[in-house]
């Protein structure tokens, strides 16, 4: 619960697995199998699905595909665009499209 939270409070942070097992009083290999049985996927995972959802949430809101990537925790609009398209089989373009037709 404590990772989750950190996530979703800080979806910016570049977090890796080992800060969050850090914070959550866990080694890193007991962090992740726990997170995975629990949460039904990796804690990376779990991060790029919030961040996706937090940036579909953004586009729907009208706001500038590159400061959503700096809000999401992306480098730059392209690596946001990849991940976008990695779990939604669209661009986010082609996704508020969709959304919006």
């Amino acid at each position: 619960a404590r990772a989750i939270t950190l996530m979703h409070a800080e979806p910016e942070r570049a977090w890796s697995v080992a800060e969050l097992a850090a914070e959550s009083n866990m080694s890193r290999a007991s962090f992740a199998a726990s997170f995975r049985s629990v949460v039904g996927q990796t804690p990376a995972d779990y991060l790029t699905s919030w961040r996706i959802s937090l940036a579909q949430k953004r586009l729907r809101e009208g706001r500038p595909i590159a400061l959503i990537a700096d809000e999401v925790g992306y480098e730059s609009p392209s690596a946001l665009a990849r991940a976008f398209r990695r779990k939604t089989g669209a661009s986010p373009r082609e996704w508020q499209a969709a959304a919006s037709a």
